[in-house]
């Protein structure tokens, strides 16, 4: 399940707009090149004064928002597709970053790039029988 959380600063609060999301592994396509190749600069990015060019997409995870504990979804349409991202970016050194979500405050340490979610529109699904039906 993916939650929402904010880099920790001196004030409190928790990213209200933002639902949960519980991501399913996906069957399919496989992967695909990037012509021309994207790029990506994020806030890691910035920092080490790079910016990542992308070449391949797969796709990896399915992500719906979903209830939690009875609260309904804030934006139930918006899903996430999360893509496997070719080349993976090691980062050198590691960043530290302390998160804070619902759990609680955590330290994380990250050390890789390697997925791309991106907002995606459910156009149509079925239910499709399992091995055992």
């Amino acid at each position: 399940m993916l939650l929402p959380v904010e880099k920790f600063r001196d004030h409190s609060g928790f990213p209200e707009s933002l639902d949960h999301f519980k991501c399913y592994v996906v069957q399919g396509p496989k992967g695909f090149k990037l012509k021309p190749p994207i790029t990506l600069s994020d806030q890691f990015d910035k920092q080490r004064g790079r910016i990542e060019t992308i070449t391949e997409l797969s796709p990896a995870f399915f992500c719906v928002p979903v209830d939690k504990n009875d609260t309904k979804r804030k934006n139930p349409d918006e899903h996430l597709a999360l893509y496997d991202i070719t080349p993976h970016d090691v980062l050198t050194p590691p960043i530290p970053a302390t998160v804070r979500g619902q759990f609680g405050t955590v330290p994380l340490i990250a050390t890789e790039s390697i997925l791309l979610a991106v907002p995606t529109e459910k156009k149509r699904w079925k239910e499709v029988s399992g091995p055992g039906d």
